[in-house]
């Protein structure tokens, strides 16, 4: 959302830089893009077509430059200075990038905004090499209970019986939250604020039911389980708490991917869903040691579209172990991205598992989901 914001802030001041351009006052001129590209083992990769742009929605010759790549890796054009430009790449036998915002300026606090004259510019692109099947899809799923380990299936996507189909806990979470006083905004307290709702929906019954209506959906409860008490809490006061992840196997757990994750385009599910970018974020495989036991976030209501874009999870999980505790099997798994917490309840993650016993690989073929009729949705749009 930052970066957003900043983007337009740029885009509005440029708009009124190009006014005085015209008089003489800035420089007219074109920033020198030279990008270079590499691979995972930090080789150059030659033959890369690079795209540079300030907006994608522009197609005049001066708006989009090309590129290829030589054999050190690097490629040079220039872009119609703006203070953010945007690199695409698209290379034989390896996996696109799309990279929005990236800053061009001089100095980013100078409100004058002035674009750099040169900006050197490092990618690294991971090859395609082995997608394979998997069972990937995005779970969009409350909490049954709080204060409990629940399992969740990743062969089936769901919480494991009561409370879904799911039959393997694969990796559990715990719900640990409480609410607090409703705020004071703008100057008016929690308790007035509380009073207006209540006297809003005296008066307006179809309002009411709505305010009632969210919490069931919240909850995937059916229409009308929720009370009236129990919707003003959810809506109308703050939430804190915990949410932790763990796998319920010996000599299995997760492992917390940010070193070697590659992130480009913020957001290709939402952004790009009519031009997908099936970048590949994390390593091919997952690591066969350095698991840990659990993971856990601390949250709050104000921060529940809020992740670490750059983390991904691998999981290993359905260990077997022979009569001395030695291991015989396992099963791997991954999650794309950080998971997005609601603490009034809610989950949110791309998931994909492997269902080859002791196949490491997670490289996910887009076109080869054992997933079928998945929501737009539920599907994933990364391998």
């Amino acid at each position: 959302m930052k970066n957003t914001i900043i983007k337009y802030l740029y885009v509005a001041t440029f708009f009124q830089l190009s006014a005085c351009e015209k008089d003489g006052a800035l420089p007219n001129y074109e920033t020198s893009v030279t990008v270079t590209v590499l691979n995972e083992d930090n080789k150059a990769v030659e033959n890369c077509n690079i795209k540079v742009f300030y907006d994608d929605a522009e197609t005049t010759d001066d708006a989009i430059k090309y590129a290829v790549t030589d054999q050190t890796g690097k490629a040079t054009t220039s872009a119609r200075s703006r203070p953010t430009i945007s690199i695409k790449t698209q290379c034989k036998e390896f996996y696109p990038t799309y990279e929005q915002s990236i800053i061009n300026l001089v100095d980013e606090k100078d409100t004058r905004y002035l674009p750099l004259k040169k900006l050197n510019h490092s990618i690294t692109l991971r090859k395609i090499t082995n997608p394979i099947p998997l069972y990937s899809k995005t779970n969009d799923v409350p909490i049954p209970e709080k204060e409990k380990w629940i399992g969740f299936d990743l062969e089936k996507a769901d919480w494991v019986r009561p409370y879904g189909v799911g039959i393997a806990s694969d990796v559990e979470f715990y719900l640990l939250h409480q609410h607090l006083e409703a705020e004071t905004i703008n100057g008016q307290s929690g308790t007035s604020r509380l009073n207006e709702i209540k006297e809003i929906h005296k008066k307006n019954p179809r309002n009411k039911q709505g305010f009632l209506d969210s919490r069931d959906e919240f909850y995937n409860l059916a229409r009308g389980i929720s009370t009236y008490e129990e919707s003003l809490l959810f809506r109308m006061h703050p939430w804190q708490g915990v949410v932790k992840m763990r796998v319920p196997f010996d000599k299995g757990g997760i492992v917390t991917e940010k070193e070697n994750y590659l992130n480009y385009s913020k957001s290709p599910q939402t952004d790009y869903a009519g031009d997908p970018v099936p970048e590949m974020r994390m390593p091919h495989h997952a690591p066969e040691a350095g698991y840990q036991k659990e993971h856990r976030w601390e949250k709050t209501t104000g921060q529940k579209l809020t992740i670490d874009d750059k983390l991904g999870f691998f999981i290993k999980m359905r260990i077997k172990l022979d009569e001395k505790g030695n291991e015989i099997s396992a099963h791997y798994a991954k999650f794309i991205s950080d998971v997005q917490i609601d603490i009034r309840g809610r989950i949110k993650f791309t998931s994909y598992f492997n269902p080859k016993a002791n196949d490491t690989n997670l490289e996910f073929d887009l076109k080869n989901n054992f997933f079928q009729n998945l929501k737009d949705e539920e599907k994933p749009f990364l391998p």
